[in-house]
């Protein structure tokens, strides 16, 4: 993923692109999908958060003034939405979160158009050097009850399956599925 300066202007280019997914498979207005889908919520606002956190430019000093209002923000949204998305994440435009509700994204990784489903978690794992946070390549789909826990990749265009749990590295076009997790497929 190309990391680009973060400015207002790439941040709602990546808001409008997320919406158009929504777009695309809810067949409704870009307003009625900020309002009535929680998962598109909760997008935007990580969006608007990863500014507030990441804005270097001259007004930088005001721009951190939000963060307190933001947290408290962050906080309506998770209730609301049962999402929490760490603004230290970076993640590609495109995002969708087709089902809401138990959905917990670290400071990890994502590629461009991936989707998650309800009770996904993206979390920390691992001890000494091998600590760290999932990376996600492009176009990856991954299943309602999905962890993928440590300093693992998953490759682009890959699928997790439900109720997965991945704790290695899962190649490009793979098809992952089962405790633990195991290549079951590359188609």
């Amino acid at each position: 993923m190309v990391k680009r300066p973060i400015t207002l202007r790439t941040t709602l280019r990546y808001i409008l692109d997320d919406l158009s997914r929504y777009h695309l498979t809810e067949k409704r207005s870009y307003l009625a999908i900020a309002i009535m889908c929680p998962g598109a919520i909760a997008g935007i606002y990580y969006r608007l958060g990863y500014w507030i956190w990441n804005y270097d430019g001259a007004l930088a000093p005001l721009i951190g003034l939000l963060r307190p209002a933001y947290i408290v923000g962050k906080r309506i949204i998770e209730i609301y939405s049962g999402c929490s998305i760490s603004v230290r994440a970076h993640i590609g435009r495109g995002l969708y979160i087709n089902h809401f509700v138990s959905i917990f994204v670290g400071a990890v990784e994502i590629g461009e158009n991936c989707n998650l489903s309800h009770e996904v978690t993206l979390g920390v794992g691992g001890r000494g050097d091998r600590k760290g946070l999932p990376t996600l390549g492009d176009r990856v789909y991954i299943a309602a009850g999905a962890k993928l826990i440590g300093a693992i990749h998953i490759g682009s265009d890959a699928a997790i399956g439900a109720n997965a749990v991945v704790t290695k590295s899962i190649p490009e076009c793979a098809v992952a599925a089962g405790v633990p997790a195991q290549v079951i497929s590359y188609q």
